[in-house]
């Protein structure tokens, strides 16, 4: 079963009851201007980003993939269909802080890495 939490008229929370009445999975939304956080059990985060026609023109996860599309809104033939769509993206993190080695007193390295 789920259970739903909603509030001006827009879901907020959705946690899987089990059969003996234990928590399953649980997913928490946030929604902002053109954009909606999806954050689940773990803290795990994936943002649908939507165009001004409600499309959804760009998912992204925590650690940096995306995919994006963009759709035909002009031609009322083909208005609302897939216009152009990526293959899952993902971002390089450079773990050189300065990776030209420019003269510094800065170390080259980035610490969070």
């Amino acid at each position: 079963a789920i259970e739903y939490y909603a509030s001006s008229g827009r879901v907020k929370s959705l946690t899987e009851i089990g059969t003996s009445s234990g928590e399953g999975g649980k997913l928490s939304f946030a929604y902002e201007s053109a954009e909606t956080v999806i954050t689940d059990r773990n803290g795990l985060t994936e943002t649908y980003m939507f165009d001004n026609t409600g499309h959804t023109v760009c998912v992204k996860d925590d650690e940096g993939k995306a995919y994006f599309a963009s759709y035909n809104n002009g031609d009322n033939n083909k208005k609302h269909t897939l216009k152009t769509s990526s293959n899952l993206q993902g971002t390089v993190r450079n773990a050189i802080f300065n990776h030209g080695f420019e003269k510094s007193s800065i170390s080259p390295w980035i610490p969070w890495l």
